[in-house]
Formats: C-alpha cells, sequence, structure tokens
C-alpha cells in the first residue's frame, strides 16, 4: 500500500480535533455556568463543584466516543501490515 492511502486525510483530522475541543470545551463551560447559576439562585457553594465534576465526567465520555472510531481504523490498519 502507498502510504498515502493509510494516513486519514487532512480535513478529517481536522474535524476530529475541532470536535474534540468543542466538546470538551463545550461542555465544560455549560456544566460550570449551571452549577454557578444555580448556586447563586438556592445561596448554596457546592452546585459549582457538582457542575465541575459532572462537566468532566460528561466530556471525557464524548472524548472516548470520539476517539473509538480512529482505534478501529488503527486497528484494522495494523492487522493489514501483519
Amino acid at each position: 500500500m502507498s502510504q498515502k492511502s493509510e494516513m486519514l486525510p487532512l480535513k478529517v483530522i481536522v474535524g476530529m480535533s475541532l470536535q474534540l475541543g468543542f466538546s470538551v470545551a463545550a461542555t465544560t463551560i455549560l456544566f460550570v455556568y449551571g452549577g454557578h447559576w444555580l448556586d447563586e439562585k438556592y445561596g448554596t457553594n457546592y452546585l459549582f463543584w457538582l457542575g465541575l465534576t459532572l462537566g468532566l465526567i460528561v466530556s471525557l465520555y464524548l472524548v472516548w466516543k470520539i476517539v473509538q472510531p480512529l482505534q478501529a481504523i488503527a486497528q484494522r490498519e495494523s492487522k493489514k501490515e501483519l
């Protein structure tokens, strides 16, 4: 196989990188802001930390779902080389 056919196109790599960055940033910011807003509304001081924790957990899950297809492609390519 030629080297060009084994590599992912640049636009796929850039797209997945943007998707990773946006999903991590957006979910974390959304959950943190939601926790802060609830803290101000109800006069508590722990919902911010709960929002941060949930935001990071959801972000990790989204990263795992985005990277999973790339791992499948890498495994297929490594099996082809054997």
